[in-house]
């Protein structure tokens, strides 16, 4: 068991399935070289030419492979490397780099500074709030499970050679002077407009520049609420997005401006290129590639448009990934979002691993017929047989449908995975990450 404030007593627990599917479900590039760290290892010191990343930092803090250059430049600033950083300090910067997107502003470090303070916690470092009345967020959960005994290896190529490991004899950063100088009016909008920390759709994350998960490279992501375009200030606010008011969307780039993911990369640090021993040829000694990683896409399913009818109406068929089949989700299943988390307005949320009070996305059955514990069926609220993720054209909408039997997130799934969805995971997969643990796991190659 996980020593809960000992970093050296941290043991990782993933095994070779959990990993397969972090990096298959994140897209984290395989010329990161992404590997277990041995069971009886901490996740530091690291093994030369390797850092550890926490799982959580994919699917609570939101962030991804490779890294924003505003992630980078916190924690340079502040000398803490990111495998020191617990959770919700690393969520803490991943909702203010988007909530100053939706704001279309570039996140400003002073202004971060300005809310957020470096503290301990534990064997770890996070942000707490500096002024419990001045957040730039309204909700956030105050403790986490399971996170500290679920780590892999990567490729140190990813974080600039200059972040270094913050020994604990480190004096804390000094407070701000009174007369420190940031933008003002960027921090009163942040707090006007708080929003959720909370796991969103990636979706969310591609308008706000942090994910390459992205199909179509000439169309950019938008949100629409009962017909009316949403921005992603607004997004963020959400509690949750399965709703059948919500429309996810994609709108052409218009002529002579350059592709979506371009203007994403362009806020992305750069992976660097492995080192190639003095007259050697070929990959390096961690086995990366000879170039830094294109960010992957996820196919979308083909769209093909015919006309037919008498009244020429548009009729759309769908072809998933390496199959003729339309994308269908079977059963009445939907996925929501369990709002039971409680406001937490700044302060440390401790290091506690006892219980995860963040909002859970979870497996609920929908019932659809009447039985005898339901003798009411007229009372039950039905949803929206179908929902889709349209194409927004000047000269016609392209439809790509997909059932809604799942609900929004299940369409989501399907949109940013070529198709599949949580359900179409290998039997030998559990869906949830929490699941992954060492046995049962097979071979693995380990550090």
């Amino acid at each position: 068991m996980a020593n809960k404030s000992n970093l050296s007593g941290c043991f990782n627990i993933l095994n070779r399935n959990g990993l397969k599917w972090y990096v298959e479900q994140y897209a984290i590039p395989a010329s990161l070289n992404p590997v277990l760290r041995e069971k009886d290892k901490p996740i530091y010191p690291f093994v030369p030419g390797k850092i550890g990343v926490y799982t959580r930092m994919f699917d609570y803090c939101n962030y991804r492979l490779p890294l924003t250059k505003f992630l980078v430049e916190v924690f340079l600033f502040h000398e803490i490397h990111l495998s020191q950083m617990n959770p919700f300090g690393l969520a803490k910067v991943c909702h203010f780099e988007l909530a100053c997107r939706g704001l279309d502003s570039d996140p400003d470090l002073d202004v971060f500074r300005a809310f957020y303070k470096l503290n301990r916690s534990g064997n770890w470092y996070t942000y707490e709030v500096r002024n419990k009345n001045a957040c730039c967020y309204s909700w956030i959960t105050s403790s986490l499970k399971d996170w500290k005994d679920r780590f892999f290896l990567i490729d140190d190529r990813c974080v600039p050679p200059e972040m270094s490991w913050r020994l604990k004899r480190s004096r804390l950063p000094d407070p701000l002077p009174k007369d420190f100088v940031f933008n003002r009016n960027l921090y009163a909008s942040l707090i006007r407009e708080a929003g959720r920390i909370q796991k969103y759709p990636e979706h969310i994350f591609v308008m706000g520049r942090i994910s390459m998960i992205w199909a179509k490279p000439e169309w950019y992501p938008t949100l629409r609420w009962n017909g009316e375009v949403m921005g992603l200030k607004d997004a963020l606010q959400l509690k949750s997005f399965d709703s059948t008011e919500l429309d996810v969307r994609a709108t052409k780039t218009p002529k002579g401006d350059p592709p979506y993911l371009c203007v994403v990369q362009e806020n992305l640090y750069p992976i660097r290129e492995p080192t190639v021993p003095v007259g050697q040829g070929g990959s390096a000694g961690q086995g990366g590639s000879g170039s830094a990683p294109s960010a992957r896409t996820v196919n979308l399913a083909s769209v093909a448009t015919t006309v037919g009818g008498d009244k020429g109406k548009k009729t759309v068929s769908n072809e998933a990934k390496g199959s003729g089949s339309k994308i269908v989700l079977y059963g009445s299943e939907h996925l929501s979002i369990e709002d039971e988390g409680v406001n937490v307005e700044g302060g440390d949320e401790g290091d506690d691993d006892d219980v995860e009070a963040h909002p859970q996305v979870s497996l609920k059955k929908g019932r659809t017929t009447s039985s005898k514990a339901d003798p009411n069926p007229k009372t039950l609220k039905k949803k929206l047989d179908f929902k889709t993720i349209t194409l927004d054209d000047d000269e016609v909408d392209q439809v790509t449908g997909f059932s809604s039997a799942g609900g929004l997130l299940d369409n989501l799934d399907a949109h940013l995975h070529g198709g599949r969805t949580p359900r179409d995971q290998p039997v030998n997969l559990p869906t949830s990450p929490i699941s992954f643990f060492w046995g049962g796991g097979g071979n693995h190659q380990s550090y």
